[in-house]
């Protein structure tokens, strides 16, 4: 599903080093970011697989 929003500068520039540090593309970071705000705070029962920003099984759950 397409998504676009505005985010802060701080936040920016945290993904540019993020994206440059890492090697990956925002996209892997922004939904591990998104799976872990949605399961602390009950919108996702976090039952399912979880990858990592690197595409690994989370097993420490």
């Amino acid at each position: 599903m397409p998504f676009s929003t505005r985010i802060l500068v701080d936040l920016d520039r945290a993904m540019d080093a993020a994206v440059e540090t890492s090697g990956l593309s925002p996209q892997p970071i922004i939904e591990e970011a998104l799976r872990e705000w949605f399961v602390a705070r009950g919108y996702l029962d976090g039952s399912d697989p979880v990858r990592t920003a690197e595409g690994q099984v989370r097993t420490d759950r």
